[in-house]
């Protein structure tokens, strides 16, 4: 996932097997600026095994949740702490 606010920031979660992501902008566990942002999501893909296996992967979530401009996907940050919850959907 990766979040844009306009400014010329991004945010993006570090790298869990867990659904639950805590944003950073500049360092580890900073969080996200203040102020209205867009989100993607992109589904973590291994190329070179599918490379190996000789198969096209089928998309696990809609392709327009991988992007900004088709998502869909708003939100707005607080200068406290926030919980959101991103909605995404099969092809």
């Amino acid at each position: 996932m990766r979040i844009h606010g306009g400014r010329g920031y991004a945010a993006q979660p570090p790298r869990r097997h867990s659904v639950r992501r805590y944003l950073s902008t500049f360092g580890e566990g900073d969080g996200a600026l203040a102020g209205k942002h867009r989100a993607v999501v992109r589904a973590k893909r291994n190329a070179a095994d599918y490379v190996q296996r000789n198969i096209i992967p089928r998309p696990v979530i809609d392709p327009r949740f991988e992007d900004y401009e088709k998502s869909g996907l708003q939100f707005t940050v607080e200068p406290d702490n926030n919980e959101v919850t991103l909605v995404v959907e099969r092809p």
